[in-house]
């Protein structure tokens, strides 16, 4: 369901008659755009961009005021963390020469797509996989487990995170969305147990990233002392997890 990295490099840039299928990772809002970094199958991320339309209000244009606003004609419905889009009919553009977008976006592609008049947008739906264990969660999917907070969340660019452990004291950063983060989750300290019922992952160098909203999120009102040093999982790009330690890693 999702683009493979394959599928995005076959495209030929310019043409206006693209696909694309991914999960939201983040939206990038401006008064004048919105751009929306998605996860293709394989963990790499692609762009989005979709240009705000002028709209004048009725009642402004009735007693002779200039109210208008920037709108979206496409993406306005669907922009969540988390949620699957397949786009269609969009239009493959370089990035500019003077602004290096692979950089920036973090992509491995030199082009993004551009949302039109003519683009579509469905929302998809994605299964779920329920696993015990953070070595065996993979990139392009979405997965339901449970997890063990080491410390209270704190916030970061408007989202709880917090590092996190599982039973078998492997390490990830979890960074929750949603609203009234503080109201449900933040009297949650060291040792409480959460329970993700819908999440999905990064990596970030060797780092292991846990994304999910809050309302998939329960707390399970009990503690979990996890035993020793964590160790972080790390994806290779021979797709073999090893260990790493922490206390390697600050050397």
């Amino acid at each position: 369901m999702l683009s493979s990295l394959e599928d995005l490099l076959s495209v030929p840039r310019g043409t206006l008659l693209a696909n694309c299928c991914g999960i939201i990772t983040k939206i990038m809002d401006t008064p004048k755009k919105v751009s929306v970094v998605f996860m293709c199958a394989s963990g790499e991320q692609f762009v989005a961009t979709e240009f705000k339309a002028t709209v004048f209000s009725p009642l402004g244009v009735q007693i002779g005021t200039a109210q208008k606003k920037q709108s979206l004609a496409v993406l306005q419905d669907f922009l969540c963390v988390g949620n699957v889009l397949k786009l269609v009919c969009v239009k493959a553009q370089r990035f500019n020469s003077k602004f290096d977008g692979k950089v920036f976006f973090g992509t491995p592609l030199d082009y993004e797509f551009i949302i039109t008049k003519n683009s579509k947008v469905f929302k998809e739906t994605c299964g779920v996989t329920k696993v015990d264990k953070f070595v065996r969660l993979e990139a392009g999917r979405f997965f339901a487990l449970k997890c063990v907070l080491t410390a209270p969340f704190t916030l970061v660019d408007s989202m709880f995170a917090a590092v996190v452990g599982d039973l078998d004291a492997k390490r990830a950063d979890l960074f929750m969305s949603g609203d009234c983060l503080s109201e449900k989750f933040g009297s949650l300290g060291k040792n409480d147990q959460l329970e993700l019922k819908r999440c999905f992952i990064r990596f970030e160098d060797v780092a292991l990233q846990i994304h999910v909203l809050s309302s998939d999120v329960v707390a399970c009102n009990c503690k979990v002392v996890l035993d020793g040093c964590l160790t972080t999982p790390v994806k290779r790009k021979s797709d073999e997890m090893t260990l790493v330690s922490l206390k390697t890693q600050k050397k």
